[in-house]
This record gives C-alpha cells, structure tokens and sequence, in this order.
C-alpha cells in the first residue's frame, strides 16, 4: 500500500536482547479503505479434493483447494473455527493461484478422537514434536502413550501433505482482540524472537511470524507488522513454526483479528508476492 508524503520515524528499540523496530507514521495520504484485493470478473475457481488421515477411530478430512496453476504458492488452516482467515485466503488465491489446504473440524479448533471407546482431545497445532504431543495431550486431562502415538502418526501424515518444492508454506490464523496475543507480546520475548517490527499504523492483532530472515526484511520494507522466531531457543509447543525453525526451513504465520478479513487479504496479497519473488531468486541461483 503506497503512503505517499509519509513522513516516518523509527526508533530502534532493544528489549531484553530482541531488536525491535517501532515505526510511527506521522501523515498519510491513502486511505486504510485502499487494499490490495479487488472484485474481478475472471477470478479463478478452485479444484477441490478430499484427503482423509486416519487419528485414532476417526477419519480426519481435509480439503484440498487448488485455484490454476500457480504451485509456488501453499497455504494451511488447522483451527477449523478461525474461518476468517479461510475466507481471506479463498478471496486473494482466486486472483494469484495457489493452494490451500483446509482440516476440517465442524469449525471448533481442537480435534476430538476415540480409540477403544476412551476419547481425547489436542489442538491440531500442537501436534508436530513429540514435547507438544505430551503436553496438549496433558492439557486435555488425556494423556497416555497409546494416544501420543496415535497423534505422532497423525503429524506426520499432515507434514507429508505439505509440498517440499515451495519457498515456504503459509499457515492463517485468526485472534481474539487484545491481549494474550498481539505484536507487543513478542517484544518482552528474547527467546521466542530474534526481532520484532511493529507499524502504529496497523492493528496489533494483524501480525507475521516466520522463521525466515528474507521474509522478516522484506515484510519489514512494507512496514508490515512482523515476528522473525528465534528458532535455537523458542519454546517447544509443538507448533508447525516451531518444527519449520527445528528444521531450518523456512515457514510464515500469517496472524489476523477475528473481524479484520480486509487487513489479512492486504498480508497475505503482500505475503504472497514476495514468496514469488523469493521463489524466482532462489530459482536463479539453482
């Protein structure tokens, strides 16, 4: 989004160790109306498929939306009652092409299965190490090694789903406004980030998490509210963020409020050019 005659102070900010750079804008000519996306006639439609990973007695779906040709471009959705950020991804693929991958869950968040007619409960985003197995398992009162067995074969069919040949995968999230999650809870996180920017022109809650420098820079260019994860020392809760930056790869968190769909079509227009970009980079210097 163009901020013509801005005039912009950034003051760099270390706290306890992290780098964070907080930007103010001081004028702004366009208007927060302005967004990237716009209605088109010749949107593209989606192919769908549905891929079933057994979790216990039940069959988990997942629906697997593919808009053109576009594969550099990959987006996941775990917590099925964050429709949101569905709603936005659907809106801007229709234009760019890519995929979208979407676990269905009668849009509640956590995933509830049986076996031997004992049930359990985790959250689907707390699946990908073994620590985060034990613990969303013991924060469900469910725990037991059949059941974390269980969910580790279920993690790994889900990792299998997720392209190796893109730049990076591109996970949506929506929050609650406010507090416990915003921009500003990372910046009294050394651990958790290496860096944090953050614009006062956007909405806390409208945030990017990645573990990869290229992605931080370039979405810091764009004055994009942004989290670079410190993957040596973040805490393990099994998080897909957390097994991209075990992994050293490079994965995105695109984060928006609940009820700010406009701001997280902007993120991920924004998010998605420059994967492209980084793709075409990294191509070159195959």
């Amino acid at each position: 989004m163009s901020r013509i005659g801005s005039a912009i102070i950034k003051l760099f900010l270390v706290v306890l160790g992290v780098n964070c750079i907080y930007t103010t804008t001081l004028a702004q000519t366009d208007s927060t109306a302005a967004i990237a996306y716009e209605e088109k006639n010749n949107y593209l439609t989606a192919d769908s498929a549905v891929t079933v990973i057994p979790l216990g007695e039940r069959s988990v779906q997942f629906t697997h939306y593919k808009y053109g040709n576009n594969d550099s471009l990959f987006l996941i959705s775990l917590h099925n009652n964050e429709q949101t950020a569905v709603e936005a991804a659907k809106l801007v693929l229709q234009q760019t092409g890519g995929q979208l991958l979407v676990l269905e869950n009668n849009n509640k968040r956590n995933v509830q299965f049986s076996i031997k007619k004992k049930w359990y409960t985790v959250d689907p985003n707390r699946i990908f190490t073994d620590a985060g197995i034990v613990k969303t398992l013991q924060q469900h009162h469910c725990f037991n090694t059949t059941a974390a067995a269980a969910v580790k074969e279920f993690s790994l069919q889900l990792l299998a789903l997720i392209p190796t040949n893109i730049y990076a995968p591109i996970a949506i999230h929506n929050n609650t406004p406010g507090a416990p999650l915003t921009i500003y809870t990372y910046f009294n996180k050394p651990l958790e980030a290496i860096q944090v920017y953050a614009d006062s022109t956007n909405d806390p809650d409208d945030f990017v998490l990645t573990t990869d420098s290229l992605v931080f820079n370039r979405l810091v260019e764009n004055t994009i509210n942004v989290v670079l994860q410190n993957n040596a020392e973040t805490t393990d809760d099994g998080s897909l963020s957390v097994w991209f930056g075990y992994q050293n790869k490079a994965y995105i968190n695109c984060e928006a409020g609940v009820k700010n769909k406009l701001s997280q079509i902007n993120m991920l227009f924004k998010l998605l050019q420059i994967i492209q970009q980084l793709s075409s980079v990294t191509q070159q210097q195959l």
